[in-house]
């Protein structure tokens, strides 16, 4: 933000749902809590069919520099396929990554200082990715090129348990602070809640997940927490909703959600809920 640096280049690498909009949202946000210097814009490249479109999308990043922000972009799945041919866009964002220029098909454009954040979304992380560019296909696409210009990359972990249905309780996976931090933040949208019960906390921590951090997302954001300042388990979403969450494979083939919560209330329903202290 403060040196004479125009563009900074940023990669996140992470399997489907590991939340890398999350954390770069969350980075973006620690920076610039008040909002008072970024510009928040995500374009996604699996839904870019025409070069146009990329320019595009680079002339609205222009016009949010001229507006006297630095936009802080997230150009999600930027390793898709295009023309078919695998990350077929890279070369596209070589100029605006080294020049902080982009050409717009009569004269090269100033783009001014912004963030890029790129989101894999088909290397599953940096060393997969590494290993991409020097093989003669990445090579061809100018891998090898547009990873010299990135200035950092960052491998995001699951938020997927590896234990099995009767140990998740007990393993110290450290995808459970992952989650831990997550629930944080979604909490914090919820403006008037104050406690969460043990037992709801306990099922958001070890809930199997289908679409990872999306879902643990939307089992919180379709709670009815609109009047209450404690969480409690009837505050969850309805049975049917929560079944397009959870990987019920992962709690066990005879059982569904609702058993998984029972008896996570039956060990802790005794005790009281626990104050949410970063609220204060």
């Amino acid at each position: 933000i403060n040196n004479k640096r125009e563009v900074l280049s940023i990669a996140l690498f992470g399997g489907p749902g590991s939340g890398k909009s999350f954390v770069a949202k969350q980075v973006a946000e620690a920076i610039d809590p008040s909002g008072s210097r970024f510009k928040h814009k995500t374009f996604n490249l699996s839904q870019f069919n025409d070069p146009a479109r990329l320019i595009d999308a680079f002339k609205q990043i222009q016009t949010i520099s001229l507006q006297g922000k630095i936009p802080f972009i997230l150009w999600d799945e930027f390793d898709i396929s295009y023309n078919g041919n695998r990350a077929g866009w890279l070369s596209s964002f070589l100029m605006p990554m080294q020049d902080a220029e982009f050409f717009d098909g009569m004269s090269n454009q100033a783009l001014g200082k912004c963030i890029f954040v790129f989101i894999g979304g088909v290397f599953s992380d940096d060393g997969e990715f590494t290993r991409w560019t020097s093989t003669d296909e990445g090579k061809r696409q100018n891998g090898t090129d547009f990873h010299s210009r990135l200035d950092s990359s960052l491998n995001i972990p699951s938020v997927d348990l590896k234990a099995g249905p009767g140990d998740i309780f007990n393993t110290p996976d450290p995808a459970k602070l992952n989650r831990a931090i997550m629930i944080r933040a979604f909490l914090r949208e919820a403006k008037n809640v104050k406690t969460i019960a043990p037992e709801v906390l306990s099922f958001l921590l070890h809930v199997p997940l289908q679409h990872g951090v999306r879902s643990l997302e939307r089992i919180i954001s379709a709670s009815e927490l609109r009047k209450t300042t404690c969480f409690q388990a009837f505050h969850l979403p309805p049975p049917d909703v929560l079944q397009l969450h959870v990987d019920e494979s992962g709690i066990n083939a005879q059982r569904s959600v609702l058993f998984f919560l029972d008896d996570i209330r039956l060990r802790m329903s005794q005790n009281p809920p626990l104050e949410l202290e970063w609220r204060k």
